[in-house]
């Protein structure tokens, strides 16, 4: 249900050219999460949506903790990373 809800926001943020905040914390899919089998791979309409807003829209990604996996892919489409202090490095964007 995660992706549907994910991508229903970034189809609106497109139509609507809407900025998207982004709060990337953790690694995005849950177990149980059947509504976009395969998990992170770039078929996955949450990613290339988000890409393709990249150039349409201001996207902003605030991460305070770790990030990975999924989240890590979409903060890495965001135009700006807002990251804290407690934030490792090693934890996000694949460092």
């Amino acid at each position: 249900m995660a992706h549907r809800k994910t991508d229903r926001v970034l189809e609106l943020a497109e139509r609507l050219q809407m900025p998207v905040v982004l709060f990337a914390e953790g690694g995005g899919g849950r177990p149980g999460d059947t509504d976009n089998i395969g998990g992170a791979n770039p078929s996955n309409p949450s990613f290339w949506r988000m890409a393709r807003l990249s150039a349409l829209v201001p996207l902003v990604g605030i991460v305070s903790g770790r990030c990975f996996a999924g989240n890590a892919v979409l903060l890495g489409a965001c135009d700006v990373i807002i990251a804290t202090p407690a934030t490792p490095r090693s934890a996000w964007a694949g460092r």
